[in-house]
């Protein structure tokens, strides 16, 4: 994944409210990543303040 596309994730999630599951779980695996950890940490934080929602594991209790 280039630095762009993790930036776009971001974005997407601010933009549409939501962000697929997939998407959360590559941009997490990116998080100790030497070139694209802090892109992926301000993706993180852009998704869990427009879908909170998306950053919930499958086995998330509510």
């Amino acid at each position: 994944m280039t630095a762009l596309a993790v930036t776009c994730v971001g974005h997407i999630a601010r933009l549409h409210g939501a962000i697929d599951a997939r998407l959360v779980t590559r941009v997490r695996d990116l998080l100790q990543d030497p070139v694209l950890g802090g892109r992926a940490e301000d993706a993180l934080d852009d998704i869990a303040s427009f879908a909170p929602g998306a950053l919930k594991q499958p086995d998330d209790a509510d």
